[in-house]
């Protein structure tokens, strides 16, 4: 599972109409809403930002029925997307064999916030931190 997260976080080539990246996705308005273009020592554009990512995963607790099962983890994707999008929380959410895993990208803040209440939920056990830090263009924007 490390390796499918570990492919997401890979920096995303220059556009192909001949701009740089940085200038692109700050066009596009893929760059956190704080973020500001540099430089790099080679003259390079680059992007400061407020803009983090975390991936994590966990084991489920939510016993029962496939069906049953199914129906709490359509509850919790709801109320997951409910809560993320109220905090400017975006990310996905990957569920099989009994594992959560997810990648959720925001301000510094709010992904904080939202990584203790997960530890904190009952329905997951186990839960391990992947990787947490700063990223210049969100990989899930909505």
């Amino acid at each position: 599972m490390l390796s499918v997260f570990r492919g997401l976080q890979r920096r995303a080539k220059a556009p192909a109409r001949g701009g740089d990246f940085a200038t692109d996705q700050l066009q596009r308005g893929a760059l956190a809403p704080r973020a500001r273009l540099g430089r790099d020592h080679r003259g390079h554009a680059t992007v400061k930002t407020d803009l983090y990512r975390l991936v994590y995963y966990s084991r489920n607790t939510v016993m029962g029925l496939e069906e049953e099962v199914r129906t709490t983890v359509d509850q919790i994707l709801a109320t997951s997307q409910r809560n993320n999008a109220a905090a400017g929380v975006t990310g996905a959410l990957m569920f099989t064999d009994g594992l959560f895993a997810q990648v959720l990208e925001g301000q510094q803040a709010a992904i904080e916030t939202v990584f203790e209440r997960i530890q904190l939920d009952d329905q997951h056990s186990e839960v391990r931190l992947l990787s947490f830090g700063p990223t210049d263009v969100r990989v899930f924007p909505t």
